[in-house]
């Protein structure tokens, strides 16, 4: 590591933005919950309107000969979503239950390479048609969410404005840190060794390489999905292992100056606490994970004297 000298870091001048939350804010929250608790109900009149939501069978056929994946056995969809294609759902629309009717398409030049463009018949028979239920937000509809110490409409509200409250809270403190830390790091005058820098180059491109592994095409092809070209993104590999190594750098040393890095009883006690959870041997995850502790834990306590010792404007 490069000797190198610290700028200021105490006091560092922190814009302050207010966290609130508004009445919309905690109705929108209380009303996704209660359309993610609503489930489609038969419908009385068992005839299909759009926007209705239709359990049936079909059974897709090009020049009579069935193809891949055309075929499905009590299909539920709401109809007039658009998830098929197009012209399918409209010619869905006042079919009835039990009723049986060919459905002819055809595909869009976008499809697939051997359906593109190419007409379709597609054999429907609906078994039932339902409809979204209206439910009322009340007490018993609160109850039945099972939430803890929340049984009234007045505590659900509370309990999600306390909840996006905590996030904004959180997202506030994570702005903050990343303008303390920014001030810090362009204040900073020292020579980052090359070879620390391609280190993390390599391991940014690393990551994206085992995604695209993962998804099982090829890494430039995953690129180009991302909206970028190699040239770019080794661009960004670069100038982010740069602010990663640079900020390892003044952490390290600022911890080391306000004496902030854990003791080895620090590291046993964390890894006591999770040997109970997981009821595994302590000196195991001290073997395991002593280095990913004292990482964590150095980290946590850098973030907090930087918080404790920033200036709000």
């Amino acid at each position: 590591y490069p000797e190198f000298d610290l700028p200021e870091y105490k006091g560092i001048k922190v814009s302050k933005k207010n966290v609130e939350v508004s009445e919309d804010e905690v109705n929108a929250l209380v009303n996704a919950l209660v359309s993610q608790n609503l489930k489609p109900v038969t419908k009385e009149e068992q005839v299909i309107e759009k926007m209705d939501y239709a359990v049936f069978d079909f059974l897709g056929t090009v020049d009579g000969v069935p193809f891949e994946g055309g075929a499905a056995e009590n299909y539920e969809m709401q109809i007039g979503s658009g998830q098929f294609i197009p012209g399918f759902e409209d010619q869905m629309i006042g079919m009835k239950k039990d009723e049986v009717k060919d459905v002819k398409v055809t595909f869009p030049e976008n499809y697939t390479e051997e359906l593109k463009g190419k007409d379709a018949v597609f054999k429907v028979t609906v078994h039932e048609v339902k409809v979204m239920p209206k439910l009322e937000l009340n007490d018993e509809f609160t109850k039945s969410l099972n939430i803890e110490n929340v049984n009234t409409v007045s505590e659900l509200k509370e309990a999600k404005r306390q909840e996006l409250l905590a996030k904004k809270e959180q997202d506030e403190t994570s702005r903050q840190i990343d303008q303390i830390i920014e001030t810090i790091l362009s204040n900073t005058k020292v020579d980052v060794p090359e070879s620390l820098i391609l280190a993390g180059v390599n391991s940014f491109k690393a990551q994206y390489e085992n995604q695209a592994k993962m998804y099982g095409i090829p890494f430039e092809t995953f690129l180009q999905m991302m909206g970028v070209d190699l040239e770019r993104f080794n661009q960004i590999a670069y100038a982010n292992a740069y602010k990663q190594v640079l900020f390892t750098l003044v952490g390290s040393k600022i911890i080391e100056v306000e004496k902030l890095a854990p003791t080895q009883e620090d590291i046993y006690n964390i890894a006591l606490n999770e040997a109970n959870k997981t009821n595994t041997d302590v000196n195991e995850i001290l073997k395991r994970d002593s280095e990913q502790i004292y990482s964590f834990l150095s980290q946590q306590r850098l973030i907090m004297f930087l918080l404790e010792n920033k200036v709000e404007y």
